[in-house]
């Protein structure tokens, strides 16, 4: 799934938000370094108990806050998370923050929900597609590394789940629109689109089949709000469990494979405050990211767009924090994700430090590259 930006003004929180109090740049700058000195004592942005919280919440009164648009789309409620990036500086420099909610890392926003009925040609497509590129994944010479690297994993690295955040939908809105795309499966519009959802799709599927050979019972889960009635039946028959709105979280504990690409919600910070997962494979660190300082009150971008003026925010939907690099640095050793990167983007691989036994007892600081070596 590409990146996407929350809304600026959650719907179901913008009535109670613009009765609050606007903070002036003083008081605004008070609550900015509170939080910030929070944050630096370690008080968590997400707690596991808030999330299940949340969701059940969600799901006892949703039939009571679905909404419906002027052409008939329709919506439904979903968590929404903000960085602290967001916290710290979400708030454009000639922008204004209010009173209400300023310490809540949670939020709660409508999203389009799937209306469309189910289609069994849909499905059939489906089915053609995935026998296509999982043929293409398993000869690759990706696929030969990543199975390389479960086949070396050692003993004490246990696995017992695999938990999927954001591979998004395996046909998406824009292929089950396209009239080109109904004719045939092999539509060149779109083709780039299908090879990147079926192809991490595959990947997740042969990662599962490596490692019951030593864990028969793995579970497999995968938390994808964009997934279609079809894209349901297809994951089921692969022995994937699609969770519903953000129960992936709740799943992920110390035996668990994290697979996350490009997701829609901060999968990186979310984790690094509930759980130290067995192995982690997601987005690489890069940019403006990598800093230590979150507040980065000089890199928004004052943009003209039909003649109005937009301010674009530096921090993507999924960024690193100082948090998820210090757990990284010094609980996981790091190497990258070779080969394929027009399907996968750019990868790391994260795998417990209690795996040094890989290096045959290296130290903590051993650069990437070697480990790279030792794992390939």
């Amino acid at each position: 799934m590409e990146n996407r930006r929350f809304p600026e003004n959650c719907t179901c929180f913008l009535e109670r938000d613009l009765a609050n109090k606007i903070l002036s740049k003083a008081e605004q700058a008070d609550v900015v370094h509170t939080i910030q000195s929070l944050y630096d004592a370690g008080a968590p942005l997400f707690r596991r108990e808030h999330i299940l919280y949340l969701e059940e919440a969600i799901r006892g009164r949703h039939e009571h806050v679905n909404l419906c648009g002027m052409d008939g789309s329709a919506y439904e409620p979903r968590i929404g998370y903000r960085t602290i990036q967001k916290m710290v500086n979400g708030v454009p420099p000639d922008g204004r923050m209010r009173t209400w909610g300023a310490f809540s890392a949670y939020r709660i926003a409508c999203f389009p929900r799937h209306t469309a009925p189910f289609s069994q040609d849909s499905l059939s497509k489906s089915h053609q597609l995935w026998a296509l590129y999982q043929d293409l994944w398993k000869r690759s010479p990706t696929c030969l590394t990543l199975m390389l690297l479960l086949d070396r994993l050692p003993p004490q690295i246990q696995v017992t789940k695999i938990v999927c955040f954001g591979l998004g939908a395996l046909l998406p809105n824009v292929c089950r629109t396209c009239q080109d795309c109904q004719r045939s499966p092999d539509c060149q519009a779109h083709r780039s689109i299908r090879s990147r959802t079926f192809t991490q799709h595959a990947a997740a599927v042969s990662m599962m089949q490596k490692l019951r050979q030593q864990t028969p019972h793995l579970e497999f889960y995968s938390q994808e709000p964009e997934y279609s009635p079809e894209c349901r039946v297809l994951l089921n028959q692969m022995g994937i469990r699609v969770l519903d709105g953000h129960r992936g979280f709740l799943e992920v504990d110390d035996k668990t494979l994290v697979f996350s690409i490009k997701p829609a919600v901060p999968v990186k910070q979310i984790i690094t405050e509930l759980a130290r997962p067995a192995m982690i494979i997601w987005d690489a660190m890069g940019g403006d990211e990598r800093n230590d300082d979150e507040r980065n009150p000089d890199k928004w971008q004052l943009l003209t767009q039909n003649s109005k003026r937009l301010w674009h925010s530096p921090f993507g939907v999924d960024p690193d924090s100082s948090r998820t690099r210090k757990m990284l640095g010094e609980e996981y050793i790091v190497c990258p994700f070779l080969g394929d990167r027009l399907n996968f983007g750019q990868l790391d691989i994260h795998i417990r430090r209690s795996a040094r036994a890989i290096l045959g007892g290296s130290a903590p600081q051993t650069p990437s590259s070697e480990v790279s070596s030792a794992l390939y």
